[in-house]
């Protein structure tokens, strides 16, 4: 029997060409790809892998129209508001990784910490929100705090800086990381098996 992995990856991409294949507006494509993204994390979840990681809106996503990110912005509020109580039938904790401050608008900073206050408690299943992030800033936050530490240069190491990044949660990994979304799961089945 194969080894489950501890922790996939799902980078959320495709959704706006989606849409545009099918004539609809990009805002429609980016809710279908939730829904798919929903099913896709509470499936892998459900079959035993403990971490699921979900890219949903890195820092470059700011330079997308203000109006393509406003709607992102109240689809996220609708993710960590409307689906809540589906987390807690399931029993998965939230995490949202990334820089949780301005630009996020301030609707959205409140309910990340809502969700993540009212799941703590679960420790079995794991949703990580990666939200405003991008690897290179991740790394420059690592080194700040570092440096906010006095650290002294000589003792700064890979796996020091590894203790100062986002996802510090029993030192996972991610194992594979998957760009699917609705434009690749609009072409096959789900998650077969």
């Amino acid at each position: 029997m194969a080894t489950l992995p501890r922790h996939i990856g799902f980078i959320v991409d495709g959704n706006r060409r989606w849409a545009t294949e099918r004539g609809l507006k990009l805002y429609q494509g980016h809710e279908a790809g939730r829904d798919v993204l929903r099913d896709v994390l509470l499936e892998t979840l459900g079959r035993g892998v403990p971490y699921v990681s979900a890219y949903v809106f890195s820092t470059e996503n700011w330079k997308r129209s203000p109006l393509e990110v406003r709607k992102l912005m109240n689809l996220l509020l609708k993710v960590l508001e409307e689906d809540l109580p589906l987390f807690h039938k399931h029993r998965v904790r939230i995490r949202v990784l990334g820089q949780i401050s301005a630009p996020l608008p301030k609707k959205v900073i409140e309910a990340i910490k809502v969700a993540e206050k009212a799941t703590e408690r679960y420790n079995n299943k794991h949703l990580l929100l990666c939200l405003n992030y991008g690897g290179q800033q991740e790394i420059a936050d690592a080194v700040q705090k570092i440096m906010l530490a006095e650290t002294p240069p000589e003792t700064v190491t890979p796996e020091l800086i590894e203790q100062f990044l986002y996802a510090v949660i029993g030192k996972v990994t991610n194992d594979h990381a998957i760009r699917p979304c609705l434009y690749l799961f609009s072409r096959r089945p789900l998650l077969q098996g």
